[in-house]
């Protein structure tokens, strides 16, 4: 394991980075008002409105300086996620397959960086966590680069093999991962994108990278001895992990009642769900081992704990809005393939936690999704 000072302070650092990426993001917004108008008025106020909610809650939380700067295990306080909305709304000046196209050059990156990192670190790369440090969020990740590829794959014909080739190397990377709900969900979600844009050619091509993967991840069991049979394919295993992240979830709503209507604050959901409050024995042996419990394994929850009803509300519709503006448009490929996107990022949201890194890309996707209406100039034209 990376010994936890080395995990603390890469984290750190991340999260200073954010807060100052996004600090000269939001001036980039407030020098350009036009990016704050083009978003309709009730989605403008559903921001505000979340944006309010942090900031209040940070006020009142139990600890000020984890509700602003996040937990020490995430960093993603008020001031890391107000930095990824600017991050997000900025790039709305941004021609939307530039950003998408950026979007998957850094999964790429992220998936070559992470196995030579596993193997810096570990000397082996089963369970891949690179330098996300959560194999979870990592498969995620990499999970919205693989929709993307294939959505690249249509747009930019030219570039089609070596997308193909990168394709390969995604597929290899969450796999590697070893997380079931995220390798599912990026193979299936593509396969429906893919349908739904009627690319039957890139359908066989894809069906040429998952035979590719099947033949380098034999290859690399047996190089590397990974075993990917207890954390994939065994059943009993995998009922138990529902069965974990439910108890967690069902805690966390028993709590919700009793936190304040303005919500704890980002980064404080350890005091909610505290060891001595948990019943369940899974989770009690997680306390026993030191841990502590900072999110539910449901962010749309964790939301309405940190931020209070109004917002988690306001979280919550914006992501559902997101979703429902970008799959109703009109046969547009950037459209169409961000709805899928989303759906990956909101299924995972249900059943898993946060990082720095995923939640930067959520919101990037999520504020180019949302229309844009156009700004009427107030002066008048002098004839």
């Amino acid at each position: 394991m990376v010994p936890y000072h080395v995990v603390t302070q890469n984290i750190n650092i991340k999260g200073a980075l954010l807060i100052v990426l996004g600090g000269a993001a939001w001036l980039g917004v407030l020098a350009r008002p036009r990016l704050l108008l083009s978003l309709p008025k009730w989605i403008l106020g559903l921001i505000g409105l979340l944006l309010a909610n942090l900031a209040l809650s940070s006020l009142t939380s139990p600890s000020s300086t984890a509700a602003l700067f996040g937990a020490p295990y995430v960093r993603l306080g008020t001031l890391g996620l107000a930095g990824a909305i600017g991050c997000g709304l900025l790039l709305r000046n941004v021609p939307k397959p530039r950003v998408l196209m950026a979007i998957y050059a850094s999964t790429l990156f992220l998936a070559v960086f992470s196995v030579v990192y596993n193997l810096w670190r570990f000397g082996y790369v089963a369970r891949l966590i690179g330098p996300v440090y959560q194999a979870d969020a990592l498969a995620a990740y990499l999970g919205v680069g693989l929709v993307l590829g294939f959505w690249a794959m249509i747009t930019k014909a030219d570039w089609t093999r070596a997308i193909l080739m990168g394709q390969v190397v995604l597929l290899v990377a969450i796999l590697l991962t070893q997380t079931r709900a995220a390798i599912g969900l990026s193979v299936v979600l593509s396969l429906a994108a893919l349908t739904h844009l009627r690319a039957w050619n890139v359908l066989r091509q894809y069906a040429v990278a998952l035979i590719t993967m099947l033949l380098l991840i034999i290859g690399l069991h047996a190089w590397s001895h990974v075993d990917l049979n207890r954390r994939i394919f065994d059943a009993n295993y995998a009922k138990l992990s529902v069965q974990y992240r439910y108890d967690l979830q069902e805690a966390a709503i028993q709590a919700l009642p009793h936190v304040s209507p303005l919500g704890v604050g980002p980064g404080n959901i350890a005091g909610v769900l505290s060891c001595n409050t948990l019943k369940s024995p899974p989770l009690q042996q997680t306390c026993n081992q030191g841990f502590v419990f900072g999110s539910s394994h449901n962010i749309f929850l964790d939301r309405f704990i940190e931020l209070g009803w109004f917002g988690g509300l306001a979280f919550l519709v914006l992501t559902v809005c997101g979703f429902l503006y970008a799959i109703r448009s009109k046969g547009q490929p950037d459209e169409i393939i961000l709805a899928y996107v989303l759906l990956l990022l909101g299924v995972y949201f249900l059943t898993n936690v946060t990082t720095l890194e995923v939640e930067l890309i959520f919101w990037i996707c999520l504020l180019q999704t949302l229309p844009h209406t156009p700004v009427q100039n107030k002066h008048k034209q002098v004839h």
